[in-house]
């Protein structure tokens, strides 16, 4: 099972493998709609990036999905 940490300032998702990574950062994708003040989840082994504010405009509802496989975020149904 994976650890996650997520920086939602610098949108820098981080998968840390067990216990022996902790305290690591790594760069990986990153969201395809850049966005703050957003809600986060983790599922199933994947992280959700949840609405949020984008640079001119509410990003309301959007969705999109990590998958740490593959290292990349995925548009996911819209929640309204």
């Amino acid at each position: 099972m994976h650890r996650w940490m997520v920086c939602v300032a610098c949108f820098v998702l981080i998968p840390v493998a067990g216990f022996a990574r902790i305290g690591v950062w790594e760069e990986v994708a990153s969201l395809d709609v850049a966005r703050g003040g957003l809600g986060a989840a983790v599922i199933d082994g994947r992280v959700y990036a949840i609405g949020g504010l984008g640079e001119r405009f509410p990003i309301k509802g959007a969705v999109e999905a990590y998958d740490p496989e593959r290292d990349a975020w995925t548009s996911r149904a819209l929640l309204y």
